[in-house]
């Protein structure tokens, strides 16, 4: 028997997303204690300052073995997978796609890595180009969050970038 004449494929169900509370006050509302900021972009600033200092203390443990990834590269990449993350989340939850548009998140970071792979050799027993390449894909996370619109995650995560 088949079920499928009675389910309409283009209708889409609107499932809340259960990360963040659907409260006008969390998204809309600027508030002055905050610097001015929303709720959720204090809680993303809160994200990324804790990958930025996780990845810090990852790099001070390499650093003590004499390593090629330190402080900066591994605060890169942290930062990096954060806004990724971030982005996947939250950068395309309004549309008017009926597909998931957060599959183009899912392959930025595989094919800029790809490239950033190409920047990393090895000179006289020296590893050069490892930070940069860091460099290349987080530029690819932010501009991936001003493509979904997500501005401010942006913004502060070059000011992380630019602080390490």
């Amino acid at each position: 028997m088949n079920h499928t004449k009675d389910i309409d494929a283009t209708k889409v169900p609107n499932v809340p997303n259960v990360l963040f509370p659907d409260d006008w006050r969390y998204r809309g509302h600027r508030w002055p204690q905050l610097l001015f900021l929303t709720r959720q972009e204090t809680e993303f600033a809160r994200r990324m300052i804790v990958s930025l200092l996780v990845g810090a203390l990852l790099g001070l443990e390499r650093r003590e073995s004499n390593r090629g990834a330190g402080v900066r590269t591994m605060s890169l990449v942290s930062l990096g997978a954060c806004i990724f993350t971030i982005g996947s989340i939250y950068a395309f939850e309004v549309g008017t796609q009926t597909w998931d548009s957060s599959r183009v998140a899912a392959a930025l970071p595989s094919g800029v890595g790809f490239l950033g792979g190409a920047l990393i050799f090895k000179d006289s027993g020296q590893i050069k180009g490892l930070t940069t390449a860091c460099g290349v894909w987080l530029a690819c996370a932010v501009g991936m969050c001003c493509g979904g619109g997500m501005y401010f995650v942006a913004v502060f995560g070059v000011a992380g970038v630019v602080s390490v």
